[in-house]
C-alpha cells in the first residue's frame, strides 16, 4: 500500500505550533536539553448533524502533547543541518490553551498562556526561555 503526500494540501487545513527553547548562559544549558514541553488544549469536534433544523453542538475534550528535548536534537547531521525547534501538530480541531516547560534542572517551570493564539506560521518559532 502506498500513500501519496500532496505538498501544500494538508498545510492549508492543518495547523501546527513551534517553540524554541532558550536556556540561560549561567545554567550551562543554552538549548534546553533535557527539558519537557507540554502543550495543553482541547479537541473541538463538531459532529455531523442528522437533523437540518438544529444547530450542531461542539464537543470539547481535554488534550495534551509533550516533547522532551534530547541531546541528539541539538547535534547536526552529516550535512550540517540543525533544527532546534519543537513542533506540535494541531490538525484542524485542536485548540491550544497553554504550554508548560519543565527545565532539566528541576527548579524552573515556565508557563505561557496561548488562549489568544492564532495560526501565524511566519511568527514561528515562539521562544521560550527561563532556565
Amino acid at each position: 500500500r502506498f500513500f501519496y503526500n500532496v505538498p501544500g494540501v494538508a498545510s492549508r487545513h492543518n495547523h501546527f505550533i513551534t517553540f524554541r527553547l532558550v536556556g540561560g548562559p549561567k545554567a550551562g544549558n543554552m538549548y534546553g536539553i533535557g527539558a519537557t514541553v507540554i502543550l495543553y488544549g482541547e479537541r473541538r469536534i463538531i459532529p455531523s448533524s442528522t437533523s437540518s433544523s438544529s444547530e450542531p453542538t461542539t464537543t470539547a475534550t481535554p488534550y495534551h502533547q509533550f516533547r522532551i528535548k534530547s541531546s541528539h536534537q541539538h547535534a547536526s547531521d552529516c550535512l550540517g543541518s540543525l533544527d532546534e525547534r519543537m513542533s506540535f501538530g494541531l490538525g484542524t480541531d485542536i485548540v491550544p490553551h497553554n504550554v508548560t516547560v519543565r527545565w532539566s534542572n528541576g527548579r524552573h517551570v515556565t508557563t505561557m498562556d496561548l488562549s489568544n493564539w492564532t495560526f501565524q506560521p511566519e511568527k514561528y518559532p515562539i521562544v521560550l526561555g527561563g532556565e
